[in-house]
């Protein structure tokens, strides 16, 4: 199993924004599809940032008194990394758990062509591993996403 086959089945859908978004805009689109991270991409279409949930809380700490100003691309996590579709995802999980992150945009060649969570992970190497149902429902469980 690859990351290709697990956007095959979840979708290749990603929501983006430009840089110069004003962050305003951009909650809103976290708000209104109901997700925890935004890809930021340039003109050009290549991955040049993520702005997530807690990207937006650090910035409300750091500079309440001038987000109404601001663009993504002040407090957005500039040159995240990212994986190819060909990627093993056992991988790309230990990547995300030693670099302390939840998301990984997925590229082909400057393409993005999908964003995987750790939950989509967790999920279908779960779904992969040949073990009893019972397991596999406490596994679920104990899964910290």
């Amino acid at each position: 199993m690859l990351i290709e086959y697990i956007l095959g089945v979840k979708g290749e859908d990603v929501v983006t924004v430009a840089p110069d978004t004003p962050l305003q805009v951009a909650a809103e689109l976290m708000r209104a599809n109901v997700i925890g991270i935004i890809v930021v991409c340039s003109y050009s279409g290549r991955v040049v940032g993520v702005l997530s949930e807690r990207d937006c809380v650090r910035g409300i700490a750091n500079h309440i008194d001038r987000l109404e100003e601001m663009t993504v691309e002040e407090l957005m996590t500039p040159d995240p990394i990212t994986c190819d579709p060909s990627t093993d995802p056992i991988e790309v999980m230990v990547t995300m758990k030693q670099k302390g992150f939840r998301h990984m945009p997925v590229v082909k060649e400057t393409k993005l062509v999908g964003l995987i969570s750790i939950t989509d992970l967790n999920k279908f190497i779960l779904a992969e591993a040949d073990i009893s149902e019972d397991w596999r429902n406490r596994l679920q469980r104990a899964v910290v996403v």
